[in-house]
């Protein structure tokens, strides 16, 4: 697990590469406002190949056109939600520096300092890196007279839950405020393990928090050991009348009620797999949402699908041992014998009927077995 505690304005060893899109960089540049100084170089866009990161090249540059006309006329809000839309189609460090200029026109402080935060993870090399810094300083003083500070926490791998002082707050990359001094934070994901670190926020300025987080390692699955019986030899045969055979062959009857109990036992999770499958799909498009209210809104599905998922489990598995009682109890339990039939059953040996709940092998389950006394 690797952590790493730095303040935004630093400056880190990354690979630098051109843009993409030629077209769209010189489309942006020659728009100039809101963008004081537009970075020449930046992290690589992560696009899609082909006809459709064309097409989306050009929703994107749509949605710039549009926000600056929005924004010269100072109808910020409707200019902010547009570069969030570009943003969405192609990641550029433009568009943090954009949605940072009109949440400052906005007075929205924390949204202002989180993307003119995220314009130098993302470009630390830009022209305007020292205009930039010196606007996140002014911010973060802003901040630190209402008491609070910013704190943004990133993953490798992203979509981990984060819990601050045991509160879950978010799903990296997560930007939020907190008051300055000592916090609690853990990670969470399915698949890796829990990383728990203490958080010591200053109250001048903002921090990033960077953690690894390490794949839980798979451990071999515990099988119970099988318990064998000793082989009963079998009684001699002896002669059946042709009443007692008919018996035998009628068997115990199922009642109506052990097939309803089972039915229910499968309905109910069959429906814990529905809504497994439904967390599993939210918790996938959690890191797809750009806005922090969108990431909370999924995760707080993914939390109603999982109590869910648990509470149906639960009712199947109880109907399942109750289903499987009563079908020991019919099958234990068969048709009143005749007199011959009463005297063939006193002659053979009894049937024993035993349930036992384990694993057997690579199978988990009820298990009957039935014996000869």
């Amino acid at each position: 697990m690797h952590r790493e505690h730095r303040p935004p304005g630093t400056l880190s060893a990354i690979r630098v590469v051109r843009w993409a899109s030629a077209a769209l960089v010189a489309a942006m540049l020659l728009r100039g406002a809101p963008v004081a100084a537009q970075p020449r170089t930046g992290a690589a866009p992560a696009s899609p190949r082909g006809s459709e990161a064309q097409s989306q090249r050009e929703r994107a540059a749509a949605r710039f056109d549009r926000g600056i006309q929005l924004y010269r006329a100072g109808r910020y809000a409707e200019a902010f939600d547009t570069f969030l839309e570009a943003r969405k189609l192609y990641p550029s460090p433009a568009f943090s520096f954009n949605l940072g200029r009109c949440a400052e026109r906005m007075k929205d402080t924390p949204s202002a300092l989180r993307y003119y935060r995220q314009y130098v993870r993302e470009s630390p090399y830009a022209e305007d890196l020292d205009q930039v810094t010196e606007r996140i300083r002014s911010l973060e003083q802003t901040l630190a007279t209402r008491g609070v500070q910013q704190v943004t926490v990133l993953s490798d791998p992203e979509g981990a839950t984060v819990h601050v002082d045991e509160t879950p707050v978010g799903i990296t990359p997560w930007t939020g405020e907190l008051a300055p001094g000592v916090h609690a934070l853990k990670l969470a994901r399915s698949g890796y393990e829990d990383a728990v670190e203490k958080l010591d926020l200053p109250a001048e300025r903002a921090v990033d928090v960077s953690v690894r987080l390490s794949q839980v390692e798979s451990e071999p699955s515990t099988v119970p050991a099988k318990v064998e019986q000793q082989p009963v030899p079998a009684p001699a045969a002896a002669p059946r009348p042709a009443e007692s055979e008919a018996a035998h062959r009628s068997g115990a009857k199922i009642h109506v009620w052990t097939w309803g109990v089972l039915a229910g036992s499968a309905v109910a999770l069959g429906g814990a797999g529905v809504y497994e499958l439904f967390r599993r799909h939210s918790e996938s498009e959690i890191p797809r949402h750009e806005a922090q209210l969108a990431r909370l809104d999924e995760y707080q599905s993914m939390q109603d699908y999982q109590r869910n998922a648990r509470v149906l489990l639960g009712i199947g598995s109880v109907l399942a041992l109750v289903g499987g009682g009563l079908v020991l109890w019919d099958l234990s339990s068969g048709p009143a014998p005749t007199k011959a039939g009463a005297e063939h059953q006193a002659r053979r040996p009894s049937r024993v009927v035993s349930a036992q709940v384990g694993c057997d092998g690579l199978v988990c389950g009820l298990f009957m077995r039935r014996r000869l006394e």
